[in-house]
Order: C-alpha cells, then structure tokens, then sequence
C-alpha cells in the first residue's frame, strides 16, 4: 500500500501506481456484461451485488475520499454510477418480468422493495463516500447530484 491513497505500489514492474477503483471498476464492469451473456440472472445479480458490497460496505476503501487522489476518486465517482445503473436498470427489468409472470403479491412486494432499498443505500453511501473527502468544486457537484437521484428516486418509488 502506498503512503497516498490506497493505491498499489508493489508488484507492478512499470513501478508505476496501480488504481485500486480503476481495477473495482473493471471487475464489476466485466461482470455486468457476463451477465448479459448468461441466463443465470440470479447467479449473475449475487455475483455483482457481492462486488460493489464488498467495496463500499465491507471495506475501509469505499468508506470516504478522503486520502485519495483525483484519479482514485474519480473512478469511484464511475464505479458508483455504473452500481447505480445496474441497479436501476434491474430493477425496472424485474419489474417488467414480474408483471408477466404473475408471481403473488407479497413476494413482488418484497422484491420491489429489496430492490429499492438496495438503490437508496447506494445513493446513501455515494453521498457518504464524496462528503467524507472534504474540499468543494466537482466533488461537491456530484454530492448535490446524488442527493437529486435519491430525492428523485424516492418520489417515483
């Protein structure tokens, strides 16, 4: 670990530092798009929610900017978005599915309802993790920013 941020110094023969939310980014990207190949949706959905949970939630790493720099930070800004649009897009798509199939009342419920308060707690920790850093200008563009999608969020639930 080096001593600026939490990027990776050791084991990358170019000497040069290695992006810790660039390789995340990567990861869960890479993911999304096998899950677009497979049909194993629910596999697929476990898979990348593990991910961007383990990062955001289970880790100091994407508690705060704070002792990032600019390029760490904006790869998390993109990993959050890229979170948000699967989700998002998700849980339209179940919404679409579940009208079709059918399912009973109280379990589209539940669902409708995990699935929303998964996006409220990604736009929860998005605000967190920009707030945490301090310091204004772009990164307090994108706090304001995550707080309307949450805003807007909640008013179409």
């Amino acid at each position: 670990k080096s001593k600026e941020g939490d990027s990776i110094d050791e084991g990358n023969e170019s000497g040069e530092k290695v992006n810790l939310a660039e390789v995340f980014l990567s990861y869960l990207q890479y993911n999304i798009i096998q899950s677009e190949k497979s049909n194993k949706n629910n596999d697929m959905d476990d898979s990348i929610r593990s991910i961007y949970s383990g990062v955001l939630f289970h880790s100091s790493y994407g508690k705060s900017c704070k002792g990032k720099d600019e390029s760490e930070v904006t790869a998390m800004k993109s990993f959050f978005d890229a979170c948000l649009r699967y989700e998002l897009v998700s849980s339209s798509t179940s919404k679409i599915a579940k009208k079709r199939v059918g399912a009973d009342k109280k379990k589209k419920r539940a669902t409708r309802q995990a699935n929303n308060d998964r996006i409220c707690k990604l736009y929860e920790a998005a605000i967190s993790f920009f707030r945490g850093g301090g310091g204004g200008g772009f990164w307090r563009v994108a706090v304001d920013g995550y707080q309307r999608g949450l805003q807007n969020f909640k008013c179409g639930m």
